[in-house]
């Protein structure tokens, strides 16, 4: 008698810890939820990026672009090609009264009166007497 209790009430926690049966596809498609609004947001443009791009003409034929772009006043590089060759040359700190940018290989040294100079690291000059076309 208490094999037969214990087996209905083995049976009962059995069932009751079955999933759910499973609905037919057809009945899946009948109970499709709406679509949800969508929520409309603004984007907001965080900073613009000025570029200006200046060709040089320096002496033998040679031409020189420098593009500047400067996402804010710490940060200025401008970025240098040469027979079609483009570097990335970031700023540096120079005694007299010109700008210098510089990487790993260039160096674009321009004057105030508006003549630049480009030179690779060893100092070998690439364009002299560059002048804005």
């Amino acid at each position: 008698m208490q094999k037969v209790i214990s087996l209905a009430i083995f049976s009962v926690f059995l069932t009751a810890c079955m999933p759910p049966p499973l609905t037919a596809p057809i009945e899946q498609i009948q109970t499709i939820e709406p679509p949800k609004q969508l929520i409309a947001t603004k984007k907001k443009v965080t900073s613009t990026v000025k570029n200006k791009t200046v060709l040089y003409q320096c002496s033998k034929n040679k031409t020189v672009r420098v593009t500047k772009t400067a996402n804010s006043k710490k940060s200025q590089y401008i970025s240098v090609t040469f027979n079609q060759t483009t570097h990335r040359l970031s700023s540096a700190v120079t005694r007299n009264n010109s700008k210098k940018y510089s990487n790993i290989r260039w160096i674009w040294s321009e004057d105030f009166n508006g003549k630049g100079t480009l030179r690779d690291k060893n100092g070998k000059i690439l364009a002299q007497n560059c002048v804005k076309k």
